[in-house]
């Protein structure tokens, strides 16, 4: 488990559902469930909410989990920033459910339209507000941010009232963001990690540049070194070292061994000389960098 920044637990491993469609996603959690799996993660725009409530629905009428044993997280949507209690609310609708666990604020960054420059006149104040009334109202248990920049999170705390409870960003061994994550825990929020295993698989999402797509950890030396060190496939040598730094993950799985062969790493710990060893992987290679996708490559983000 993890401590969120107020003080609610959350489990530090779960189920992404990214890429995963409405036909498949109910089957696989309903195997996540029965293989002992918690935490969910998903979002409106993945496509998926309704599918996941009927499988969460179907789980806790026939005893296989309860209510209070679950942790869902959900997200909202850049274009649904200035009503978020009506996005929240068809969130819950779709899950089935009258809370979610965590509530995460998609991206960060203002909605633009690129031929007439109009910029969303909703601030950052004014969605943070709304999160804080829909924790008031018992709408959701925590919230949180995600691709929040460290400059955007101190921004937030210039007028919150309580304080982000979690920050989800990319993360993995191309991609560590040691300093990043560094100063957040000064604050006491944890990090949950995203594209934690392969974050090219899922380039399609994101927006990486040419260079970064030949990237491929599964097939890096020195990961494939440690596989046959530990008796360990690739998957569960990087997992095991986001569990090394409490990194909170939720993987997308799409197999039953996949189920079985993630709770794994529970079962053995990369040395310290190991994970140092990853970390030297790093090359701040960003797969999400939404700057670079060509609705927004036109803005000098950087000036």
């Amino acid at each position: 488990m993890r401590t969120l920044a107020d003080g609610r637990e959350m489990p530090a491993f779960g189920m992404g559902t990214l890429n995963l469609s409405e036909n498949e996603v109910g089957e696989l959690v309903r195997l996540a469930i029965q293989h002992g799996y918690r935490l969910f993660d998903t979002s409106p725009v993945y496509g998926n909410e309704r599918a996941i409530g009927n499988a969460l629905m179907e789980c806790m009428q026939h005893g296989l989990v309860k209510r209070e044993e679950l942790f869902i997280v959900s997200k909202l949507w850049i274009t649904d920033r200035n009503n978020a209690e009506d996005a929240l609310k068809q969130s819950l609708k779709n899950l089935r459910l009258d809370h979610v666990d965590l509530y995460l604020v998609h991206y960060m960054t203002p909605d633009i339209v690129k031929d007439s420059l109009m910029v969303e006149r909703v601030s950052m104040q004014e969605v943070w507000s709304q999160l804080e009334h829909l924790r008031e109202r018992g709408l959701v248990r925590s919230i949180g941010v995600m691709n929040c920049p460290v400059i955007m999170y101190l921004e937030i705390l210039t007028f919150c009232h309580k304080k982000p409870a979690l920050n989800c960003i990319e993360c993995h061994p191309y991609f560590t963001q040691e300093e990043a994550i560094c100063f957040f825990k000064k604050f006491g929020c944890p990090i949950a990690a995203y594209a934690p295993i392969a974050p090219s698989e899922n380039a399609k999402f994101g927006c990486a540049s040419e260079k970064l797509k030949n990237l491929d950890l599964m097939k890096e030396p020195l990961i494939r070194e440690l596989g046959q060190k530990y008796q360990k496939t690739e998957a569960q040598i990087i997992l095991n070292w986001h569990m090394r730094q409490d990194h909170i993950v939720f993987p997308g799985m799409r197999a039953k061994e996949h189920f079985e062969k993630a709770i794994e790493i529970f079962e053995f710990e990369l040395s310290k000389e190991d994970v140092e060893r990853i970390n030297k992987l790093n090359k701040d290679a960003r797969f999400y960098d939404r700057i670079q996708d060509e609705n927004y490559s036109f803005i000098p983000y950087w000036a």
